[in-house]
């Protein structure tokens, strides 16, 4: 079969992007943080999964994150793949994937060159909070985008050779249940997951009477797969937690009694209100006066409100806010003497009875929850401040703020003496980390002129972004305008551009929504560690309808026949 010539340049050129990209963070360096529920959570797991011990001894924290991270380092550990290297080609493939997915939408082909070259460079995968910290972060950007390329392909490929429909289903089944357990709270993912799957079982139904009925019938069966794929993985995690620590659940803050606890301490209403703190040191005495069980733990608990306070954004109020108080409520139960799940759980079903209990029977008062036992409640006034954190967010996230990389060494206490935590992070990766050991060390040249020019791309992306994103929401209005123009004259490309944008808008959205109520109700959380599953799908967005934005102004026709 003989190749375009066009196809030859294109591909000579995203070749060509993407070994830069590579090149670029060959030698990157991690930057290891000592966070024991963050980073150090993580290695600790990878460490326990190489020795086969899964998780490794039962702790107050040992089920409260997805274990999919720990995982793959683990797997990369026995591959003896290096980790910043796994990360970079991971994106770089990604990136790739997308684009693959998209030319449907490009007639052009030659927009795929600039809506690559935007998308694989994007600063968040250069971040020091993201990419060289050994945490989970680093690969949910590469995820964001993988999941959208794996609907957009089953979508524009509906009604071509099963195989070729087929193809994007079958990746989606790695790809949804490895992105939705990688974190406890991937419940923002569901909505797109739905929009899309509707999106293309309604296509396909439109079609029933020009194409073979039972075809129709399998593509739209085939929908489930990634979600019974979801649901197995769940179930295969479930088993692991049986074997090793005798209760068959996900994670703690999944379907546990410490849910129920939480709702029923959420559910106590303060008789003092403070910003992002749902379980004042006031709550805590009156609950204790109700409850035996939550008496027992009452004393560690009001202790290790007033120790997290220190993270919070009045650290001197003796107040725990709520993105700490799950902590706290752990740590005072494992101090207390609960020690395995099995005591965890009896104590915290307990307390779930007794304060429930007592509501109901006017001993304390009630308040409203959320529908998740694990969001702080809704309070009177939220919802002008959750719209300008969305504004905020937005804006937070196209200007790339707060977006750096860490390509200096910082010594330790003592430079003649190794630390034994940051050595298991350099075993475990296979990477040199930017702590400076013994006599001293200096970075290499490759390596100070790649940081050159990783500080020239992203400060062109902070001084560009802001103007991207004006330019995408002016280019998805004039989607819609032409969109509805075009229905009424029953021409219906259009309907397929804005099905594609507006599910990563969607996606985006969800997300950014998400943390915005956080931000209010729980926790300064406008930071780049948990917005980086944004910054691709807002690159994505933006690009997309600016292109389709101006081809609505010209008589060439952008969309593959």
């Amino acid at each position: 079969m003989k190749i375009e010539k066009k196809t030859i340049i294109i591909c000579t050129i995203l070749i060509f992007l993407s070994i830069i990209r590579i090149v670029l963070t060959y030698n990157y360096r991690i930057y290891p943080i000592m966070a024991g529920e963050d980073d150090r959570l993580m290695v600790k797991w990878a460490w326990s999964i190489i020795e086969g011990k899964w998780l490794g001894d039962y702790q107050y924290n040992t089920l409260m994150k997805g274990p999919i991270f720990s995982f793959i380092l683990a797997t990369l550990f026995k591959l003896k793949i290096r980790y910043l290297v796994f990360v970079n080609i991971f994106y770089v493939t990604a990136c790739i994937y997308f684009i693959f997915s998209i030319r449907k939408l490009m007639k052009n082909k030659y927009l795929l060159i600039p809506l690559y070259a935007i998308l694989i460079f994007n600063p968040i995968m250069f971040s020091r909070e993201v990419t060289q910290r050994v945490y989970r972060n680093s690969l949910i950007p590469i995820f964001s985008i993988l999941l959208i390329s794996g609907y957009i392909g089953a979508y524009l490929n509906r009604n071509e050779k099963l195989y070729k429909y087929l193809f994007y289903i079958l990746t989606l089944c790695g790809i949804l249940p490895l992105f939705y357990y990688m974190r406890e709270d991937s419940i923002w993912l569901v909505p797109y997951v739905v929009f899309m799957s509707f999106a293309i079982m309604i296509s396909l139904l439109l079609r029933i009477k020009k194409e073979k009925w039972y075809l129709i019938l399998l593509k739209i069966v085939a929908l489930i797969l990634p979600i019974i794929c979801t649901s197995l993985l769940g179930w295969k995690i479930e088993k692991k937690n049986e074997t090793f620590y005798g209760l068959k659940i996900k994670n703690a803050l999944s379907d546990s009694n410490f849910v129920e606890a939480v709702r029923a301490i959420y559910a106590v209403k303060p008789n003092i209100y403070i910003d992002r703190v749902t379980v004042t040191q006031e709550k805590a005495l009156r609950m204790a006066i109700v409850s035996p069980s939550f008496t027992e733990i009452y004393p560690k608990f009001s202790e290790y409100l007033g120790g997290y306070n220190s993270f919070d954004s009045n650290p001197s109020d003796f107040e725990c806010e709520d993105g700490w108080f799950l902590w706290a409520l752990r740590l005072a139960t494992n101090s207390s003497g609960y020690r395995n799940i099995q005591q965890e759980e009896d104590i915290y079903k307990r307390i779930a009875d007794e304060l429930n209990y007592a509501m109901d029977n006017g001993l304390i008062e009630k308040q409203d929850t959320m529908p998740s036992a694990l969001l702080s409640p809704y309070r009177k006034g939220y919802f002008n401040k959750i719209v300008s954190k969305i504004i905020e967010a937005f804006i937070y996230t196209s200007s790339y703020k707060d977006i750096a990389i860490q390509n200096e060494f910082e010594y330790l206490a003592d430079k003649n003496t190794i630390d034994e935590a940051e050595k298991e992070y350099e075993n475990l990766t296979k990477e040199k980390s930017l702590v400076l050991y013994e006599n001293g060390e200096k970075l290499d040249s490759e390596l100070e002129i790649n940081t050159k020019i990783i500080k020239a791309i992203i400060f062109l992306y902070k001084i560009t972004g802001i103007f991207l994103l004006i330019l995408g929401i002016i280019g998805y209005i004039i989607i819609i305008i032409r969109m509805i123009g075009d229905i009424k004259n029953k021409k219906y490309d259009m309907v397929q551009v804005f099905i594609t944008v507006s599910g990563i808008l969607g996606l985006l959205f969800t997300l950014i929504a998400g943390i915005a109520y956080n931000d209010v109700a729980t926790a300064y959380s406008i930071k780049v560690l948990y917005l980086c599953g944004a910054y691709p799908l807002l690159t994505a967005f933006c690009v997309l309808s600016i292109i389709y934005g101006i081809s609505c102004f010209t008589s060439r026709k952008l969309i593959e026949e």
